[in-house]
């Protein structure tokens, strides 16, 4: 993947910082049902979650992070998401929606319960592959690194993306662009887990000619539960809960 970036980036002379966000607490996500790709009602944001896109638009304004440009799946509860995001932003940028950031279409399994992935995982012949997955998402992030794309705006020494999408399409993004060798960590970020709550942020910072990103935070939730009157985000509490949530994780990164 390195190299296959290096032949295409090669002249850009202009460095990017990128905030992937995964969408806010849907009505599916707290009642534990699989959603993939299903855009309904139960997908939708619930009070929770637009409470936390909110707090995390009002977070942004308030530590001065503006953007220059802004992407989204295309399915409501990001879009919604990233919608609140940009309404607090002085300047907003045009928001873009794409299908290549949905999540795992999860095929039969949508709209059953949570459960049904310890049975199948992602093996039921009906689930969209994670090698199919991983390879619109990393295609979709190359594409997003061309200075067509992302030019010098605003900002006067970075372009900064904002992008919305699903645990799922995050979990393998970071996960493909870190074997490649392209991602690394910076010190003292782990992202040891996976673990991706609703409106966590994650930083990469690409670097001048685009061949290298560092991820300077992962799942970052601290705006979230530091802020009196959202409810906490749902974390596994118990050793037990955690190795189960791994197992799952392990087949199949959460369709959510």
């Amino acid at each position: 993947m390195g190299g296959r970036f290096g032949l295409l980036l090669s002249a850009i002379t202009m460095p990017l910082e990128i905030y992937l966000i995964r969408h806010g607490e849907s009505k599916a996500n707290s009642a534990g049902i699989v959603q993939g790709q299903l855009d309904t009602e139960i997908t939708e944001l619930n009070e929770d979650g637009i409470s936390q896109s909110t707090v995390t638009a009002q977070y942004l304004k308030d530590t001065g992070i503006t953007f220059d440009s802004a992407w989204t799946s295309d399915l409501k509860r990001a879009k919604k998401t990233a919608e609140i995001i940009l309404a607090a932003q002085p300047n907003p940028p045009f928001l873009n929606e794409t299908a290549s950031l949905r999540e795992t279409h999860m095929g039969e399994m949508q709209g059953q319960h949570f459960t049904v992935l310890e049975k199948y995982g992602s093996r039921h012949p009906s689930v969209e592959t994670q090698a199919a997955m991983g390879e619109r998402v990393v295609t979709f992030f190359e594409h997003l690194l061309e200075p067509s794309i992302t030019p010098l705006t605003t900002n006067d020494e970075l372009h900064r993306v904002l992008l919305v999408t699903h645990g799922g399409v995050l979990g393998r993004l970071l996960q493909s662009l870190a074997a490649s060798e392209w991602l690394s960590n910076a010190p003292g970020v782990s992202s040891e887990g996976w673990f991706i709550l609703n409106t966590s942020i994650t930083i990469i910072r690409v670097n001048e000619e685009r061949t290298k990103g560092v991820m300077t935070q992962f799942g970052g939730v601290e705006h979230i539960m530091n802020t009196t009157g959202v409810k906490p985000l749902l974390l596994p509490k118990t050793k037990e809960e955690i190795e189960r949530l791994k197992a799952i994780l392990a087949d199949t990164v959460v369709a959510a």
